[in-house]
C-alpha cells in the first residue's frame, strides 16, 4: 500500500488529460509492486499538507488513516 501526502489539493491532482493522482502513482503500484507478486492495496493519500496545519487537522488525517486500515485489512 501507497502512502503519500502532497502539498496541493486534491482538485489539483484531479483527472485530466494527464490523468489523475492514481494514474501517476501507477508505475510504483502496478509496475513495481505488483510486477513481484507483491498486493497492492488500495493507497492513501493525504492533500493539502503544508506546514501551518493546526493539530487538529493532522488528528483528523491520522484517524482517516487508522480507518483506511481497518478496511484495508479487514477486507482481504
Amino acid at each position: 500500500m501507497l502512502v503519500t501526502t502532497l502539498e496541493a489539493p486534491e482538485e489539483s491532482y484531479a483527472a485530466g488529460g494527464q490523468g489523475g493522482i492514481r494514474e501517476l502513482l501507477a508505475p510504483i503500484s502496478v509496475n513495481t509492486l505488483s510486477y513481484v507478486g507483491m498486493t497492492v492495496l488500495p493507497a492513501f493519500i493525504v492533500y493539502g499538507v503544508t506546514p501551518d496545519k493546526n493539530p487538529d487537522w493532522a488528528a483528523t488525517r491520522l484517524e482517516r488513516f487508522k480507518a483506511h486500515l481497518v478496511l484495508v485489512l479487514t477486507g482481504l
